[in-house]
């Protein structure tokens, strides 16, 4: 996953979250909390870095 604001158009453009409280979007049941947390500047979903491959 190409996580550089130069990523292809069609895909995420991912920027650091920080510590704030949004909920990972794949949800509790597919969560690993593994990660920093990551927001697309377009679609405003947020998810760990390690969650980002259920996103494909």
């Amino acid at each position: 996953m190409d996580w550089s604001p130069g990523a292809s158009q069609g895909e995420h453009v991912w920027l650091d979250r920080g510590s704030g409280g949004d909920p990972c979007y794949v949800g509790d049941s597919e969560c690993c909390k593994i990660g920093s947390k990551k927001k697309c500047a377009i679609c405003k979903i947020v998810v760990h870095t390690g969650c980002a491959p259920v996103l494909e």
